[in-house]
């Protein structure tokens, strides 16, 4: 797990998060993360889609090392192993991308997640060589790269296109807007560091002749573009926008009032409320499936011993009037409030633990709630 104490967490969020590169020095338990967990992880990802590659001189085409075939009717795909090892052997890089449902993984991202209050996309970069996997470039999004295995070195500079979005890459600016001659920051990351990286600035990773393998943990907040886009659908009700044009004579003032009421729906708090509701009821965080509790008829209740946490990467406190998970909203104007509230101050919280915090009278009660909470994917049972 990422061992980050309150204080270092409310440093990076006041100070660092979309300001500036910030290494967390071994932060990161990485001594379960072996060798078993990795290979599984690429011998389970999808290797026909684009999410996964192998860099070498450029990207390696699929063939040199995927091969179709045809069994019991169907098609499908395997790694040519041997191709795979040759090329890791001349210094080329495996990339795992939009690793989804690798506990191993989950497990880190779910923390960033949780830290940033901001949706994350996993990668993992395995090599042996000491060749670029990539030359200097942006990321279009905040990146937490986490050193699993021996060690890389990262040479990073000031971006020259602030707060790029998706579609602005910085191979379509190379020449509009350069990468800095000079580094702020020339760094070898070890097993357990890890280094945030805010979206736009420029950086180089290079292995160093050895094993390395780090994650990439990408984080996506809502930005104005989106917000805009969510508007839209409100634009039609503007009676200007409805009305035909013919020329800027004739329709300036038209544009105006339009300009003014597009103005008026933006700054408008209700729906900014209701966008960032909908984009974060939007997210779905992956969770343990518990067949054996929760689909199981004869079960009622959750064990003392069950571990919860609640699915949402946003913070709630007593303040908080709702919460929203994997798409439910839940207002919080009961008496299970305090409950929920304590659940997501102190995730991995047991159930006899809760009971006995929050005083809770009719345990058998709030017992049952607990367990219908789970049955709905608002709170996961970790383990118990």
């Amino acid at each position: 797990m990422v061992n980050l104490n309150k204080q270092t967490q409310h440093d990076f969020l006041t100070n660092y998060q979309d300001k500036k590169p910030y290494l967390f020095k071994n932060i990161a338990g990485i001594d379960w993360f072996d060798w078993l967990q990795i290979n599984q992880i690429i011998e389970r990802a999808d290797i026909i889609s684009d999410d996964f590659k192998i860099a070498h001189q450029g990207i390696v085409e699929k063939h040199h090392y995927v091969e179709s075939f045809i069994e019991v009717g169907m098609l499908r795909h395997r790694l040519i192993k041997p191709a795979v090892y040759n090329l890791l052997q001349n210094g080329a890089t495996v990339i795992a991308n939009k690793i989804i449902n690798e506990p191993a993984v989950d497990h880190f991202a779910r923390q960033i997640a949780q830290m940033t209050n901001r949706q994350t996309v996993s990668s993992m970069y395995v090599a042996f060589g000491d060749k670029d996997s990539y030359k200097a470039h942006w990321d279009t999004r905040d990146v937490f790269a986490i050193q699993i295995k021996g060690r890389k070195r990262w040479v990073i500079y000031q971006p020259t296109f602030p707060n790029p979005l998706y579609m602005q890459q910085s191979k379509y600016y190379e020449d509009t807007h350069p990468c800095p001659k000079e580094p702020i920051m020339d760094i070898v990351l070890e097993a357990g560091d890890m280094l945030y990286i805010p979206c736009g600035w420029w950086h180089n990773p290079s292995p160093l002749g050895e094993e390395t393998v780090h994650l990439a943990i990408g984080t996506f907040p809502a930005f104005g573009l989106d917000y805009t886009e969510w508007l839209s659908q409100k634009l039609p009700e503007i009676l200007a926008i409805r009305k035909p044009l013919s020329n800027w004579q004739n329709d300036q003032e038209n544009i105006q009032s339009l300009a003014n009421n597009i103005a008026n729906i933006i700054a408008n708090k209700t729906n900014y409320d209701q966008f960032m509701q909908e984009f974060i009821a939007n997210h779905r965080l992956p969770s343990k499936l518990n067949l054996e509790l929760l689909g199981n008829n004869q079960v009622s209740k959750l064990p003392l011993s069950a571990t919860l946490r609640l699915n949402s990467t946003q913070s709630y406190d007593d303040d908080s009037e709702y919460i929203i998970t994997n798409g439910i909203k839940l207002n919080l104007d009961s008496d299970l409030k305090s409950v929920l509230i304590h659940i997501a101050k102190n995730p991995n919280i047991s159930v006899d633990e809760i009971l006995t915090v929050t005083n809770a009278i009719d345990t058998d009660k709030i017992a049952k709630t607990l367990y219908t909470l789970c049955a709905n994917d608002v709170l996961e049972v970790v383990k118990y």
